[in-house]
């Protein structure tokens, strides 16, 4: 597909501005700053400077990572406003309250040299939210794959929930970088080859829900401001040592776990890889209800951003915006992870645990943003997002401190998607303070 490969060389450079001599120490460490209105990403040190900054022609689009490296990988709205997935969003009634389009991914250099940049889009796909770099380069991206009404309702989806605009299913591409604005599909995962619904028996995917757990209801209806948007999955995290993918999807209210050491045809099926189950989900947790499981005094969330492997293979540590029932919270879970890779049931069907080892009310709440690390301390961060504020939360549960990232550089629109911290040694910061 044409719009997938196409690429545009267009310019982006990187700023150091010179920083105290105390920042960088491994106590105050950094936090990688990119705010959703600009062009601009920062990377600003303990004493709230700026200790460098990225421009690029493209708005966020919408997260950002420091690599080790030095290089920064960003993701980058398109610029096409004619796209089916720009317009159909642009008509909606608070894009504050809303989410927008991606479709370019770029790695700057430490000297601010666009190493790589990739346009990945078009009116039947269109990257959003979230990318990840893999141990061998790699770049894991998340992508809305258009469904038509017609084909939506065929497959077990109400018709009262479709409109025009038909139905827009998750999938994740993993791209093959090549050259300086190519690349190429090289493992790929639908989440439309997983799908099961009970509404009506004579569609395809019919089944009992709660006898597929590997498997997604098409019949999800919560959704933000877009009833399209089936999924609304908003983070991408990768495990090497497990060969697993973390999502997360703010509609189901579900964290899910899948095997990347599947082949693309076997992620379209439920059989094949290290576990057997092809693409089918190995674990999911936050929302029993959403396959088939209701009333089990389980812990449910809110709706969620940013799941992080946090310190061994088992825990998980996450955003839970929580907006319908009060403020938003960090939540660490313990996962039912066996020895070899695979994730246990709960003897009453469903994925646990029950209820999580930690979790901390913030005081706020972030309806749609959202980001939760843990650190190597053992202390926890997150953000107040939308008003770029990093929220530092001690190895007790309390909250640290606070600082505001916009100061003085973005106050006017200070919202960010997420924010991430690094510690003053990581390497990546060191590349970059090297580059002045």
């Amino acid at each position: 597909m044409a719009g997938r490969l196409a690429s545009m060389m267009m310019a982006a450079w990187l700023t150091v501005v010179p920083v105290s001599a105390t920042a960088g120490d491994g106590d105050e460490g950094y936090v990688l700053y990119a705010p959703l209105a600009s062009t601009s990403t920062y990377l600003v040190d303990g004493q709230n400077h700026a200790a460098a900054k990225w421009n690029s022609t493209y708005k966020a689009g919408q997260s950002a990572y420091l690599l080790d490296d030095g290089s920064l990988l960003r993701a980058g709205m398109m610029q096409d406003q004619g796209n089916f997935f720009a317009r159909t969003l642009a008509a909606l009634p608070d894009q504050a309250l809303g989410f927008n389009v991606g479709g370019v991914v770029e790695r700057i250099s430490p000297d601010g040299q666009v190493a790589w940049r990739f346009r990945f889009f078009d009116d039947t796909v269109m990257p959003h939210h979230d990318v990840e770099i893999l141990p061998n380069d790699n770049i894991l991206m998340i992508a809305w794959e258009y469904k038509s009404r017609k084909e939506a309702i065929a497959s077990g989806r109400d018709p009262t929930t479709v409109t025009d605009n038909g139905l827009w299913v998750d999938a994740v591409f993993e791209i093959q970088p090549a050259g300086a604005e190519g690349g190429r599909i090289v493992w790929e995962w639908h989440a439309w080859d997983h799908l099961i619904q009970n509404y009506d028996i004579s569609k395809d995917n019919y089944g009992v829900l709660s006898e597929n757990p590997t498997k997604l209801d098409i019949n999800n209806s919560r959704y933000i401001l877009l009833p399209a948007d089936l999924m609304h999955t908003n983070s991408v995290r990768y495990n090497e040592e497990l060969d697993q993918i973390l999502l997360s999807s703010y509609n189901y209210s579900e964290l899910w776990i899948i095997d990347h050491s599947t082949t693309s045809e076997e992620s379209a099926s439920e059989t094949g890889g290290r576990h057997g189950k092809g693409g089918g989900f190995l674990y999911r947790w936050g929302n029993p209800a959403a396959y088939g499981y209701s009333d089990t005094g389980a812990y449910r969330l809110g709706g969620l951003h940013d799941p992080n492997w946090a310190g061994s293979n088992r825990q998980i540590i996450l955003f839970d915006n929580n907006a319908p029932n009060g403020d938003s919270r960090v939540v660490e879970i313990m996962t039912p992870l066996r020895a070899d890779g695979s994730y246990g049931l709960l003897r009453e069907g469903f994925f646990g645990p029950l209820s999580p080892d930690f979790e901390i009310d913030l005081g706020f709440t972030e309806v749609v943003v959202g980001a939760a690390q843990r650190l190597w301390w053992g202390a926890a961060f997150s953000c107040q997002c939308m008003d770029g504020r990093a929220v530092f939360i001690r190895p007790d549960g309390t909250i640290e401190g606070e600082r505001g990232m916009a100061e003085g550089r973005q106050k006017a629109h200070p919202a960010a998607f997420r924010l991430v911290f690094y510690q003053g040694d990581h390497p990546g910061v060191k590349a970059v303070l090297a580059a002045r």
